[in-house]
């Protein structure tokens, strides 16, 4: 069995454990933007800007995009 799949994340490639879900990679491995995710402004999504759910388990080669969006935090415009 294999101890870790590879996995991109914005402009990195991870090695993580199998059975690891993308919330628990960017606890360990982006602080910053898992506090954003925590905090409902971070927009996640997959290699094809299709949202994804930070419990997702991703396969070997998956590809996601994390960044923060002011707009995503339910402030209202000025």
């Amino acid at each position: 069995m294999t101890s870790s799949i590879p996995i991109f994340l914005n402009d990195r490639c991870l090695r993580v454990p199998p059975g690891t879900t993308v919330g628990d990679v960017l606890a360990s491995q982006e602080p910053e933007l898992f506090a954003a995710l925590l905090g409902g402004t971070l927009h996640l999504t997959d290699g094809r800007s299709i949202p994804v759910d930070p419990s997702m388990t991703p396969g070997a080669g998956a590809i996601f995009r994390a960044r923060i969006s002011a707009r995503l935090s339910g402030s209202a415009d000025a």
